[in-house]
């Protein structure tokens, strides 16, 4: 059975639209590049009288794309690095997540 409009990837991952490029690297070697939407949320957690501002950031793409990444793994985006927290969480439509964690001195904010 062919794949129904809406689930179609591609007008979503496409770099010319809403998505970015980002690129796996293992071991100090590049796995492989691909298109991602790229998500930076923010947290403000308080735990009595202290706060902690900080992000979580997550790339959504293709399940075929995220494969094999895992944790100690490394996303670059542009200039900015990241560490991958775990394996994919794959949503079961054709998406999966990927939970990072910024590198201090990798490009952040």
């Amino acid at each position: 059975m062919p794949a129904l409009p809406w689930e179609d990837l591609t007008e979503f991952l496409d770099t010319a639209e809403f998505a970015v490029t980002a690129s796996l690297w293992r071991n100090g070697t590049q796995v492989r590049s691909f298109p991602v939407l790229f998500d930076e949320g923010s947290v403000d957690g308080a735990l009595g009288d202290y706060r902690h501002d900080t992000t979580e950031p997550r790339i959504a793409s293709a399940e075929v794309n995220l494969a094999g990444a895992s944790r100690g793994d490394e996303v670059r985006i542009g200039s900015r690095r990241f560490d991958v927290l775990a394996s994919p969480e794959v949503q079961g439509d054709g998406w999966a997540r990927l939970r990072l964690s910024p590198i201090m001195g990798g490009g952040g904010r």
